[in-house]
């Protein structure tokens, strides 16, 4: 005869039965008692010995110590937390999964049961921008016992785990076993390569470079669809261990992912950049352009140092308040440059191998020279970065005691307001450092574009001049105040940064949570790399430069 099926049913019907009485003891001893005279917690005696002798039935099932029995000075509460770690046992030792709203009403420092109003308190904030995310709502129930707080998101859905039904995997391009398309990224103009690629598996292409996964955009729609309108999920950066973890130790803006941090270091970035602010510059501005087209003149043929120089000394001037002069007197100048250019090197892909297999972090550093050649880099540029900020800090303490007021600058600024920003002196000294970073470089880089540009295409050179001829005049150089009257000039330099983008590649945005696009499915920590260089460009002749456009 065959074999008599098991009923259906839960299996071990009794456990789930002794961890469920667990939980509703608990539950109710966190909610009743009155405090005594002497400031304990006292229940009736009916229920103290009831309690009693289930205590002493747990104790013998566990083989524990009979010392947990209750006493009537004891706090019911404690009580509760007592039953809550036994259930706690109870769970772990025979497998039984907690609910997901059982474990969420529990306390994981203390152990007690959050019951709002009793042992728990019980709020709702939004640490979005004026609050005005409503999907930023989380509710906050602390705990009045311990007071941990727990966190937990209610204006979002829950994840869904995988890939969700009746969407579609995008195209990959053929790579090799474990490292994938890493070998054959190209070590120069690897926009060049994403295009070919586009051209071949389509406007969504996904890559997987050694364990990570990256996903081209190659048109303007796409790119608008996802980095802007689904911004605040596609505002990440990927923690790679070379640059963001040993380089800059997670102080720099640039490779920061989408957090309170990097909040407060954009807050900075926005007070001393943003246009109101910028039209003080303007002075300054327009000596440092006096100078480079006196040094143009003089000496043609070095245009790329002295757009280099103009870039750096005026961002010098800003973030600083040093001169020009006096940065390359002192050596300045040189040492911000090999910062930059280390930040560019150390930052480019496949630079080090740590950034393609992450579990060589676990070395010890003995074992791994990159490991102290990052170390010294960064003790390098934070000495830079820091002896800067002191020296501004050093200046406003002699102003207190009678001194001349320095010139205004960007550290001045960050001082000033420190505690406003919420700031460290590393992390603020970060954000001042890599606005010289990002401004001095990809100036000079434009301007050189532009002067490429003119020589390639006369005819845009010459209805530039003659607009400056009739709207400025021969006696003087444009200023601030004719711009208006310069539409050509606008025109040209924005059709300059159209065909020749600085950031020709695009820098890579890691998406925060899955997502799906038009029916394709992208996973949370997918690199969304917008091809910058094909992006920008405009049919029919994409790569001339037309200021019509």
């Amino acid at each position: 005869m065959a074999k008599k099926k098991a009923a259906k049913g839960v299996s071990n019907p009794h456990l789930h039965a002794r961890i469920s009485y667990l939980y509703q003891a608990a539950n109710y001893l966190s909610q009743q008692g009155q405090p005594a005279a002497s400031g304990h917690w006292e229940l009736p005696k009916q229920q103290e010995a009831q309690l009693d002798k289930s205590l002493k039935a747990d104790n013998e099932a566990n083989d524990t110590q009979p010392s947990n029995t209750f006493n009537k000075e004891r706090d019911p509460r404690g009580l509760s937390r007592h039953l809550i770690t036994h259930m706690r046992a109870a769970s772990l030792k025979t497998q039984i999964r907690l609910s997901r709203q059982v474990k969420r009403s529990l306390c994981k420092r203390c152990d007690s049961l959050l019951v709002p109003g009793h042992t728990a308190q019980f709020s709702i904030e939004n640490l979005s921008k004026g609050g005005k995310k409503p999907w930023a709502d989380t509710s906050v129930t602390e705990c009045t016992t311990c007071g941990a707080k727990k966190r937990i998101p209610v204006g979002s859905k829950r994840q869904p785990k995988g890939r969700p039904k009746k969407t579609l995997a995008l195209d990959r391009s053929k790579g090799y076993p474990l490292l994938g398309n890493l070998p054959q990224l190209p070590a120069k103009h690897t926009w060049l390569k994403f295009h070919a690629w586009s051209r071949t598996y389509g406007r969504l292409t996904r890559l997987t470079l050694a364990s990570r996964t990256h996903v081209l955009l190659s048109t303007e729609h796409d790119a608008n669809a996802l980095l802007r309108a689904r911004g605040p999920i596609y505002s990440s950066r990927e923690q790679l261990p070379a640059a963001a973890a040993l380089l800059s130790r997670h102080l720099r803006l640039l490779f920061l992912p989408y957090g309170t941090r990097w909040r407060r270091g954009r807050k900075v970035m926005h007070d001393v950049c943003q246009p109101t602010v910028a039209a003080r510059y303007e002075p300054v501005q327009a000596g440092a352009a006096a100078g480079a087209v006196a040094a143009l003149l003089a000496r043609p043929e070095r245009y790329e140092q002295v757009l280099e120089r103009y870039a750096s000394g005026l961002v010098v001037r800003l973030g600083f308040g040093r001169s020009v002069a006096e940065a390359e007197r002192t050596g300045l100048m040189r040492r911000v440059f090999e910062v930059g250019h280390t930040v560019e090197r150390v930052g480019s892909p496949g630079q080090y191998l740590v950034d393609t297999l992450p579990m060589m972090m676990w070395l010890p550093e003995w074992l791994a020279p990159w490991k102290r050649e990052l170390n010294r880099l960064h003790k390098r540029e934070l000495g830079l970065f820091r002896e800067l900020l002191d020296d501004v800090r050093a200046q406003m303490a002699a102003e207190k005691g009678g001194a001349k007021r320095g010139v205004d600058c960007w550290e001045r600024a960050f001082l000033e307001k420190q505690d406003e920003y919420e700031l460290t002196d590393n992390e603020g000294a970060y954000v001042i450092g890599g606005l010289f970073e990002a401004g001095s470089g990809t100036t000079a880089a434009a301007m050189m574009s532009w002067f490429l540009a003119m020589v390639l295409h006369p005819e845009e050179y010459r209805k530039v001049q003659e607009e400056v001829d009739r709207s400025v005049g021969e006696s003087r150089l444009p200023e601030f105040e004719d711009m208006e009257a310069l539409k050509t000039v606008r025109a040209v330099v924005k059709e300059t940064l159209r065909w020749r983008p600085v950031t020709a590649g695009g820098v890579p945005h890691q998406l925060e949570k899955d997502d799906v696009y038009e029916g394709f499915f992208l996973p949370a920590g997918t690199n969304i790399h917008p091809n910058q260089w094909w992006v920008m460009s405009l049919e029919p002749l994409p790569r001339s430069c037309n200021s019509n456009k």
